[in-house]
């Protein structure tokens, strides 16, 4: 069920305004950009929504494809590309049905997205499809969050105002969240509320609903290794402004 919530929250105006009210957001990009740097291409971004990391590595020669499940966020990702006259495949699939018909030296998965696979066993699933997709020698590497970090639990069940942003028109877009987190079943209900205003009035209010898992420093190692991934490496960073730092793992084929 959380998949199936977390791909129709990724639609209308959360794909139209996801760009804006991430623009204050760098960290990801520069993070993962000297990742792929540094372990080369062809990559492989997994979760590459409308492009913001994708098309900067495009823009400096990298051969890099992108793999994302919301129609209209590839849809941005690829009008992206073409209007840098920059060639990428762009796939739509589910994480947990991957299949591709080519091998990457680095796949990545950047800003904790992993963790929008809720369940545990297409979890583990998708982390051997994507060293299936590994050429060998080739490395994956994803950042994980914990509600451990930030005000996660302080605001637990309260709606606290988050993002903003404004675009071209004038218009604004407010985002206001409120997390519920089970550290029983180690999962993270997110309600959002995006309130767009036209002329500085309220025009439209939109509630969205995501589902995140999230996975303790060792077990998610452990999980990599049951997936087939040896010399793993696991780093501490901030990678999202509001996840405070998160596991980074780099993990080899």
């Amino acid at each position: 069920m959380g998949n199936n919530i977390n791909k129709s929250h990724y639609s209308g105006i959360v794909a139209e305004w996801y760009d804006i009210i991430l623009h204050t957001e760098k960290n990801d990009i520069k993070f993962y950009r000297d990742v792929v740097k540094r372990f080369g291409g062809p990559a492989l971004e997994l979760a590459s929504g409308t492009g913001r990391i994708l098309t900067e590595l495009l823009k400096e020669g990298v051969l890099i494809d992108g793999v994302d499940s919301s129609p209209e966020m590839n849809q941005q990702c690829k009008n992206k590309i073409r209007e840098l006259n920059l060639s990428s495949e762009i796939y739509e699939q589910d994480l947990v049905e991957l299949n591709l018909p080519k091998k990457y030296n680095t796949i990545f998965v950047a800003g904790g997205s992993f963790q929008l696979i809720s369940d545990r066993a297409e979890a583990q699933l998708t982390l051997g499809k994507i060293y299936d997709h590994l050429l060998d020698g080739g490395i994956l590497v994803l950042d994980i969050f914990t509600p451990l970090e930030k005000n996660n639990l302080l605001n637990d069940g309260v709606w606290v105002k988050g993002r903003e942003g404004r675009n071209d028109q004038g218009e604004k877009l407010l985002v206001y969240a409120s997390n519920k987190n089970n550290l029983y079943e180690q999962t993270i209900n997110g309600l959002y509320k995006y309130e767009l205003y036209q002329n500085g009035r309220l025009s439209e209010t939109v509630i969205g609903e995501i589902m995140l898992r999230w996975y303790g420093q060792f077990e998610f190692l452990l999980m990599l290794e049951k997936a087939g991934f040896s010399n793993i490496n696991i780093q501490r960073k901030k990678i999202i402004s509001t996840h405070g730092e998160a596991f980074v793992y780099f993990a080899h084929k």
